[in-house]
């Protein structure tokens, strides 16, 4: 490439006038990412939707946040900590899962059924994951 030429005019070059950036979007920044940007800057044509969104918003209509779980009262009240459910389960589970239990994030059925087998070692006492949780994944 020439050595006096900017990218824009190379862009230009390489692209025509039909593929030259338009100017970004009213609230979006043409750095947000690799996406957003191709975008922002006039390189992509499709819609564009945010990560946790989908035409339609049926993902965002799912409720994620489902606010403090008895898990976490029935925690205080015998004890634990979320270490000492991760030491006594058999299985795969993190401090995250735990604190995510906790704190309401919605869990699989799978994640749950792990925190109420924890549950069972560490107080040697079988609860329902309705006593667990105030909902059903």
């Amino acid at each position: 490439p020439a050595q006096g030429i900017n990218r824009d005019e190379r862009s230009r070059q390489k692209y025509g006038e039909a593929e030259q950036p338009s100017p970004a979007p009213p609230g979006r920044s043409p750095a947000r990412s690799c996406c957003c940007a191709r975008l922002a800057l006039g390189f992509e044509s499709r819609p564009h939707y945010d990560a946790h969104e989908e035409p339609g918003g049926s993902l965002s209509e799912i409720q994620r946040e489902m606010g403090e779980q008895p898990i976490a009262r029935l925690m205080a009240e015998h004890g634990l900590k979320a270490s000492d459910l991760v030491e006594a389960s058999d299985e795969q589970l993190t401090h995250k899962m735990v604190a995510r239990a906790q704190r309401g994030r919605r869990l699989t059925s799978n994640t749950m059924g792990k925190i109420r087998r924890a549950w069972a070692l560490a107080t040697e006492g079988e609860l329902r994951d309705a006593q667990l949780f105030d909902y059903r994944p």
